[in-house]
């Protein structure tokens, strides 16, 4: 009905704003985000609408922002296992355990990383 045209209006204007601000704020990072909702869109989707782009654009932002924040902390815990092997002083009593549990991730540690 009308109250359903008026919800997708205003949400369509929404996420035209973000991909605008976005695209203005970071757009090494737009540019990707793009490429990654357009390829997206082109294997599952014959004839994408402007509001499934604006979606797939927002979704894959979302994930992307997800997968750097996931990297950065693996990236950390890495430096601590090895900050708690390497140095005698920085070594805890629980850094036995610790790199017991970073051995056991370390195949997704690899899956991120590569």
């Amino acid at each position: 009905g009308v109250g359903m045209t008026t919800v997708q209006r205003v949400t369509r204007n929404v996420l035209a704003a973000r991909v605008m601000r976005k695209a203005w704020q970071s757009p090494s990072s737009a540019v990707l985000e793009a490429a990654v909702a357009s390829v997206f869109l082109s294997l599952t989707q014959t004839t994408p609408r402007s509001s499934d782009t604006l979606v797939a654009w927002l979704v894959c932002g979302f994930v992307l922002s997800r997968l750097g924040e996931l990297r950065r902390k693996m990236s950390f815990a890495m430096i601590l296992a090895r900050t708690s092997w390497t140095d005698a002083q920085q070594r805890a009593r629980h850094a036995g355990i610790t790199l017991a549990v970073l051995a056991a991730l370390s195949p997704f540690f690899l899956g991120v990383f590569v």
